[in-house]
């Protein structure tokens, strides 16, 4: 499975294909509360599927972003994503990048 990284409440692992086919990551991203804090409150069309996999796969196929799911140490449940991105080639030389959470 990739690197991991462990805190007291939580785990941060690689997304995978397991994170984006899991119902609660569409859900999220179609629920407005969520898309309000992402930015995107203005757009109330429904994200589908298809749009998030070509985001996910354009993401990976990126080696300056580094796209990670977030679980539950309670109980290894995926509660959320993180993302860093790293701000164009001069980003990856001077580690300058936008971090999502």
């Amino acid at each position: 499975m990739g690197k991991l990284i462990v805190a007291k409440n939580i785990i941060v692992r690689p997304f995978t294909e397991e994170h984006l086919h899991d119902t609660k990551y569409l859900a999220w991203l179609n629920d407005p509360m969520v898309l309000k804090y992402l930015g995107r409150y203005e757009d109330s069309r429904k994200t589908l599927f298809s749009d998030i996999e070509s985001y996910v796969h354009s993401m990976w196929a990126d080696s300056r972003i580094h796209f990670f799911a977030i679980h539950s140490i309670a109980d290894d449940s995926f509660i959320g994503t993180a993302k860093i991105n790293f701000v164009g080639d001069l980003g990856l030389r001077t580690l300058t990048a936008d971090i999502g959470i």
